[in-house]
């Protein structure tokens, strides 16, 4: 009569409720409310009310089952709250069955297996509960691991009811995973005699069958099972997996390749897919990788990739096959595209690391492999590349770095150390650099690339008779290597340089002696341009302009563009009266540096000279446009200089604008502060002999002018100063 007075008024109570909100309801109100709404269906609101008089009545179980029930109505985000209150329902009437049967269902929609199973457990022990609730017990423990509990239960649920052919099939199950294969069969057996066609039966025993090595007979519970239920995708992939072992790869790919499109996060069909990618990689690859065939690798590779242009392994092992100098773009490109599909994978900047380096895409690769070392920073292969890769792009510094922290990962190793040493040579330690090789000859006298890199560091440190020596063995060792010949020559011309050196008269020497010096070179080197264009700067010295001209004119006969020799050849013959060969001369010249002021002015002194004064007067009227702007490039300098006070070329412009308007002083001043930079800079030293020389100081100017061309006999403008 209550349920019925409940129901016919239903539809006022939300208009009671509602009126009600502005004054507080009693918690007795809240429960009656609460109870019909709850009856009603509306569990949302139901569980408002709930939820307000639970703390005035605490043990109130039906006000607990209810708010248990409002929750596990919402489906899975409910069940933690449902929980919650049905575990308090049970506490105050452990003995109720619905209330522990929907509590174990909580459990197990939240995966707390272990938990649900002791519900089960427990409502199991209760007077007259169904055998049903030693099955959901049974499989409460099997989802939790329990293994021997779970048995447990199954067993004593069928000795209950023998008849339940799944909870038979399942424990035949769990006797296989404890590989008690004989107790297996039985169970599995006792379900197929009752029903053949039971197909958790066939997959079972098709799983043990192939177990125990009895393939073909697991193969025809297989598909026994799938001719009942072709849906089935655990019979797909026992018979995937048993077509494997059968040898039947390809098979067995098709399967699990179509198992895997559905089921991708599926941990045993990924593996089962692997496994027989890489039986098929074995049976085509594995011959020509003995065979170190890479051809038939690559081509057994391109065709996977033609196939699923998105297959990653096959994308990596392309790259990794393509890092040499000829294809290293090829391996570039699947680098790329594997890095591509794999964003987050470091280890796929190894392969793409190595391509760039080997098409001297140096900025690039040393970034990829930092990123592998970051992920990796104990692979001494990669360290080792990095540091040659650093070495090549002429980053010294860096992969003596690399290469001190590969020697750290292996203090024994020798790839280390000389990898060290050629970094220190290239930086100029040679003292360091030869510890090092000397270092890897204890423990190795007769390693090939120590003694190369020593015998190198003794070269360049001007040891050239140590380091002959160790070439003379090396070229005897290996032949074939062109290096040891190429050194051996540089090692003779070496010393034959440090010979005519020491025959080199000194700073200050009469020109006589210079004279005598230069024939004796062109005996030995009769076409030497340096020598050649020294004796007749020489001969203008001594006052000897035809032996000059005709100095000159020689070495034009060799060295046709030398444009200094021209001018001053041009500058002899118009001396000695010769103007139309002259003129010629400084036409010629004008040719290449039509810009030169100096030129145009000699060549318009010449025409004047040989009466042709209509031509002198153009040339003269064409410099009036050419006149340099020496105000304008002063500007332009200092604000060079303004920003960077250090600028090499900056300051040696300025030194030779300041030459040029004979400020002697502040032109000897700016190359004096690139000499604080480096002291052995040639062009700073040539302009400082040149201010000498105008200054009018010649002896320190053809002392300076000397220096020069024993440390460089080319440097042409220096041998014209002298």
């Amino acid at each position: 009569m209550t349920l019925f007075f409940l129901l016919t008024t239903s539809s006022n109570l939300d208009a009671q409720v509602t009126g009600q909100s502005s004054r507080t309801l009693s918690p007795l109100k809240w429960l009656e409310t609460a109870h019909t709404l709850f009856v009603q269906g509306d569990f949302p609101k139901a569980r408002v009310y709930y939820l307000k008089a639970l703390p005035h009545y605490p043990q109130n179980f039906d006000l607990l089952k209810n708010l248990a029930y409002c929750y596990f109505a919402m489906g899975p985000r409910g069940f933690s709250s449902a929980a919650r209150y049905y575990a308090q329902a049970l506490k105050i009437h452990p003995s109720s069955r619905d209330v522990a049967d929907s509590l174990a269902k909580c459990y197990m929609g939240l995966k707390r297996y272990h938990e649900a199973a002791a519900v089960y457990e427990k409502l199991a022990s209760l007077p007259g509960a169904p055998p049903e609730v030693l099955k959901k017990a049974a499989g409460a423990f099997d989802l939790a691991r329990r293994i021997p509990e779970a048995k447990a239960a199954y067993e004593n649920y069928l000795q209950r009811s023998p008849g339940d052919l799944d909870a038979r099939s399942n424990l035949g199950r769990l006797y296989s995973w404890e590989k008690n294969y004989d107790k297996a069969l039985e169970q599995f057996r006792k379900v197929l005699s009752a029903n053949p066609n039971f197909p958790a039966a066939l997959v079972g025993m098709g799983h043990v069958l192939a177990w125990q090595g009895r393939l073909e007979e697991s193969l025809e519970n297989y598909d026994s099972a799938l001719r009942i239920d072709p849906q089935s995708d655990e019979a797909k992939a026992g018979k995937a997996f048993t077509l494997l072992w059968m040898g039947r790869a390809e098979d067995a790919q098709a399967i699990f390749a179509a198992l895997h499109q559905r089921h991708l996060e599926d941990k045993e069909v990924s593996r089962g897919l692997k496994g027989a990618n890489a039986a098929i990689e074995e049976k085509t690859v594995g011959p020509a990788r003995r065979a170190e065939d890479a051809s038939r690798i690559e081509f057994f590779y391109r065709q996977r990739l033609d196939k699923d242009p998105h297959d990653l392994a096959a994308l990596k092992i392309l790259a990794e096959l393509n890092t040499t100098p000829q294809r290293c773009s090829e391996g570039i490109q699947y680098g790329r595209k594997a890095i591509d599909l794999s964003p987050g994978d470091p280890a796929l900047e190894l392969p793409l690391a190595r391509s760039l380096a080997s098409c001297r895409q140096y900025p690039e690769a040393i970034a990829r492999y930092r990123r592998f070392i970051e992920f990796r920073p104990r692979d001494g292969d990669a360290w080792g590349e990095l540091g040659e890769t650093l070495l090549r792009a002429r980053r010294s510094e860096e992969a003596a770095d690399s290469y001190r922290n590969l020697l750290r990962l292996k203090p024994q190793g020798s790839d280390a150390r000389l990898g060290l040493a050629r970094a220190l040579a290239a930086m100029g330690n040679y003292s360091e650099a030869l510890l090092h090789y000397n270092e890897v000859l204890k423990a190795s006298p007769d390693d090939y690339d120590a003694l190369q890199g020593k015998a190198y560091v003794l070269y360049y440190t001007g040891q050239f008779a140590q380091a002959g020596e160790i070439f003379k063995i090396l070229a005897v060792k290996r032949p074939t290597d062109s290096q040891n010949a190429e050194a051996l020559q540089n090692i003779a011309r070496a010393e034959e340089d440090a010979q005519w050196a020491a025959l080199r008269p000194a700073p200050g020497a009469p020109p006589e002696a210079r004279l005598t010096y230069y024939q004796k070179r062109l005996a030995s080197f009769p076409n030497e341009k340096g020598s050649l264009l020294g004796l007749a700067s020489v001969q203008v010295e001594l006052k000897n302009n035809q032996a000059a001209i005709r100095g000159y004119q020689r070495a034009l006969e060799l060295y046709p563009d030398e444009r200094d020799a021209k001018l001053e050849l041009a500058r002899l013959l118009a001396a000695e009266g010769q103007y139309a060969a002259s003129i010629s001369l400084y036409g010629e010249a004008l040719k290449s540096k039509p810009e030169d002021v100096a030129a145009r002015e000699s060549l318009a002194r010449v025409y004047a000279w040989a009466g042709r004064d209509q031509e002198a007067l153009e040339v003269f009227q064409g410099l009036l446009g050419r006149l340099k702007d020496y105000s304008a490039a002063r500007q332009v300098l200092a604000s060079i200089l303004s920003a960077d006070p250090q600028n090499r070329e900056a300051l040696l412009s300025l030194g030779r604008l300041d030459l040029a308007e004979k400020r002697w002083d502040e032109s000897l001043r700016n190359f004096d502060i690139v000499l604080r930079q480096d002291p052995r800079d040639l062009d700073a030293l040539l302009g400082k002999a040149q201010v000498s020389f105008y200054e009018g100081k010649l002896a320190q100017a053809h002392a300076a002018a000397s220096a020069l061309v024993n440390q460089q006999p080319n440097n042409y403008d220096a041998v014209f100063l002298l």
